[in-house]
């Protein structure tokens, strides 16, 4: 890889970087007053509305993140790579990110994560497989692991190097 291959390919992270961070405040800010808008009120959204309304607010930041991107002159996002950080941001949202395919899986009995790279799956046929990465750094799965326990509605537990020991 040449010197200008990795800027180019250091120049489209970060681009995919600000979108990322640009949809998540996007969904973070709008997507309370978007899910009830058009609902009767006192009346709760199901999990499909709230899907729905979702996929509108991201659509909607990423046309205006590209508007904004194209006025600064800085480096845009491609239209698949776009796509799937949507995706991405969606499954955090409302699945468990990386692991969800895992968990829709009906076949998978249980799923151990040594790391966000070291990902091993034992099936109900007892076949024991490695399979893709649940996250794309320590970092990001450390931040699932807090967000599921953050879900499963128990107290907060420290979950760091000191604590796996």
């Amino acid at each position: 890889m040449t010197t200008t291959d990795r800027a180019r390919d250091d120049g489209q992270q970060e681009a995919v970087e600000r979108l990322r961070c640009v949809l998540r405040a996007a969904l973070g800010e709008r997507l309370p007053t978007r899910v009830r808008a058009g609902l009767p009120a006192g009346s709760e959204p199901d999990r499909e509305q709230r899907r729905e309304a979702a996929r509108a607010v991201l659509d909607e930041a990423r046309r205006e993140h590209t508007q904004n991107e194209l006025t600064a002159g800085r480096a845009l996002v491609e239209p698949r790579t776009e796509q799937t950080v949507m995706q991405e941001i969606e499954r955090e949202t409302f699945g468990v990110a990386g692991l969800q395919p895992l968990l829709d899986d009906p076949a998978v009995e249980t799923i151990n994560v040594n790391r966000w790279d070291r990902v091993f799956v034992r099936y109900a046929d007892g076949r024991r497989q490695r399979v893709a990465p649940v996250a794309a750094s320590n970092e990001e799965l450390t931040a699932l692991v807090r967000a599921l326990a953050a879900r499963a509605g128990s107290e907060e537990r420290r979950f760091d190097r000191a604590r796996a020991r």
